[in-house]
């Protein structure tokens, strides 16, 4: 039988660590989104220290082109630099938390591309109802362009 000190072993070594030198794991997401924000608070409130959380609309180092192709869906970006988008994205930040394992079957098989396909067709709707058509939405604000 399995204690609590031993399930919280198993459980804890499941949420990634970084090593001495490594970066963040970095997590894109849309600050406009009531859904995505709601999320994003739960998110922060369980993660570890090894996940940042960037809204998106605050990022104006980045270009407007990449910056729109990231409200389209979720972007996390591992510390190995790897880039993982959507549904994989979600589910690799919540294994920053203690309940990231509960998301696992998600990325099952059999499981996956149902949930890729339905995760695609939220994404496109919710862009869509937020944004219109898009195309280079994020332009810098006046206040921004006419910083030093």
């Amino acid at each position: 039988m399995m204690n609590r000190s031993t399930a919280k072993r198993s459980i804890e070594a499941d949420i990634p660590t970084s090593q001495p030198g490594q970066t963040l794991a970095t997590l894109y997401y849309d600050g406009l989104c009531p859904l995505c924000q709601r999320e994003m608070t739960l998110l922060k409130r369980l993660k570890s220290a090894q996940l940042r959380l960037l809204d998106i609309h605050k990022q104006w180092q980045l270009p407007a082109e990449q910056r729109e192709a990231m409200l389209r869906q979720l972007h996390l970006k591992l510390p190995d630099g790897q880039w993982l988008l959507g549904a994989d994205a979600s589910v690799e930040a919540w294994r920053f938390t203690r309940v990231g394992w509960l998301l696992k079957p998600l990325r099952w098989p059999l499981v996956g591309p149902i949930v890729d396909r339905i995760y695609r067709r939220w994404a496109k709707r919710r862009f869509k109802r937020l944004y219109g058509s898009g195309r280079y939405l994020c332009t810098l604000p006046e206040e921004a362009q006419n910083d030093p």
